[in-house]
């Protein structure tokens, strides 16, 4: 996973994901936001809902910057897994099929001590 980065995207303590329902746009820009507040506190470039556009993706959703900003970095968000990769590196199949795998990702309480990135 050398361009590809994987979290766990909600705390231990969320419901998030949880039920019958398939979480809606608006739950997963809520709940994407919150991951890189606590990703980066600091950070406020980006940390609205305006920033990004979210969209469904079979199982999944997609997040990519929206309006005009620009990068080379994209998000898939699939339950509680958020997995961000370099498009430049990694084809979105290959990133879309990690991010199937439940295993490997970054615990919420661990990733403050990773080395923040981009977006």
């Amino acid at each position: 996973m050398k361009y590809m980065h994987k979290n766990k995207l909600v705390p231990p303590t969320s419901t998030y994901g949880q039920g019958n329902h398939a979480p809606t746009v608006e739950e997963v820009t809520d709940v994407f936001i919150a991951w890189l507040k606590h990703r980066n506190p600091t950070r406020e470039l980006g940390n609205t809902p305006d920033n990004w556009s979210i969209h469904p993706y079979e199982n999944a959703f997609t997040v990519v910057p929206s309006g005009g900003r620009r990068g080379n970095y994209m998000y898939i968000l699939r339950g509680d897994i958020c997995l961000g990769f370099a498009q430049s590196m990694v084809s979105f199949k290959t990133a879309y099929a990690e991010a199937q795998n439940d295993t490997g990702a970054i615990s919420w309480e661990d990733q403050k001590s990773y080395e923040v990135r981009g977006n």
